[in-house]
């Protein structure tokens, strides 16, 4: 919108040029807001992405632990339960029409948040900067809870005779493919979710 003159001298009733110049200033402010409003509008409406085919790469990194009291009586401190994970995207980019196989090829994803200067894209996936950027499985985030309460962990009852020495909640395994989906909080930081049932492995002692 172009500038609106500032009226000098005028009189019409109750209509003067310092009515009419407030509200010039008003219009003038509103404009200067414009972009800023739009921003957060647009932020607002885009709490999610749609979901986009990932794969986990590198070393999940554990971020709940609880104390695994067995049925023999000893106590094991420190075991995982959930993790934080690397992953790069892919897209489907052909199938084979014999063999029904998938071709996957990497794409750099973009799915940054502008406002966060420091959170990057690279081969590895978004993982950089003021945010992890990592990728939380929701199946692992209750774990400590269903233990405290019952000592279930990814729905097996940790704490019974029938739970085998030897054997510990797994992380999703390097190299699985999981459907990812970013996601805004409230103070305006990344993360990305997927959702995939937990195991139990070990050796049997």
């Amino acid at each position: 919108m172009a500038d609106l003159p500032k009226i000098s001298k005028m009189k019409f009733g109750i209509i003067d040029e310092m009515y009419m110049n407030t509200l010039r200033d008003g219009v003038e402010n509103f404009n200067a807001l414009k972009p800023a409003i739009n921003a957060t509008i647009a932020k607002s409406n885009k709490q999610s992405s749609p979901p986009f085919l990932a794969q986990i790469i590198g070393t999940p990194v554990a971020i709940e632990s609880i104390t695994l009291e067995r049925e023999n009586g000893t106590d094991e401190s420190d075991v995982s339960v959930a993790w934080k994970y690397k992953w790069k995207a892919y897209q489907v980019s052909s199938v084979d029409a014999s063999t029904n196989q998938l071709a996957l090829t990497y794409t750099v994803p973009i799915l940054v948040n502008e406002n966060i200067s420091n959170s990057v894209d690279t081969e590895d996936g978004e993982h950089e900067g003021i945010i992890s950027g990592y990728a939380y499985n929701l199946a692992e985030l209750g774990n400590v809870g269903t233990y405290e309460e019952s000592g279930i962990v990814f729905g097996v009852d940790v704490k019974s005779a029938s739970y085998p020495v030897g054997f510990y909640p797994k992380e999703v395994a390097t190299g699985c493919f999981v459907m990812l989906q970013k996601m805004f909080t409230r103070d305006a930081r990344v993360i990305y979710l997927f959702d995939r049932q937990g195991t139990h492995d070990g050796d049997c002692t």
